[in-house]
């Protein structure tokens, strides 16, 4: 819960940045830029977790199996949700975390490189 607070408090943070910073050429606080430094770190955090993850997924297919069977064991039979449409959706979830995941991290390095090139809208002065 708390990777993906920072990572909500980054997302937030970097628009305001671009939309202030960027884009209006405003300057802003220098607490913005630490704010988004620190929970950027965070959110690479988040992301490196979620791609490890989705290789072990990968890479051991058998994990996910009995995590299925283990589900399908727990849960009330819901009505036409057969094991294979419920593996279906498992597998949609997890490619789509890992696409959110790739496209956060490059969003990250992007923004970390525009804080260095707009450094001068931070000053106190």
């Amino acid at each position: 819960v708390f990777m993906l607070g920072c990572t909500v408090i980054y997302v937030f943070a970097s628009f305001r940045f671009l939309n202030k910073g960027i884009q209006q050429a405003l300057p802003l606080k220098p607490s913005l830029k630490h704010w988004i430094r620190v929970n950027g770190l965070v959110s690479i955090v988040f992301c490196m977790l979620s791609l490890f993850q989705f290789i072990t997924l990968l890479l051991q297919p058998q994990i996910m199996q009995q995590f299925y069977k283990q589900a399908l064991a727990t849960q009330q039979q819901i009505q036409g949700l057969t094991p294979q449409y419920f593996e279906k959706i498992i597998k949609g979830i997890l490619y789509f975390m890992l696409t959110y995941a790739v496209l956060l991290l490059v969003h990250i390095l992007f923004t970390f490189r525009f804080l260095q090139q707009y450094e001068h809208l931070f000053d106190e002065t």
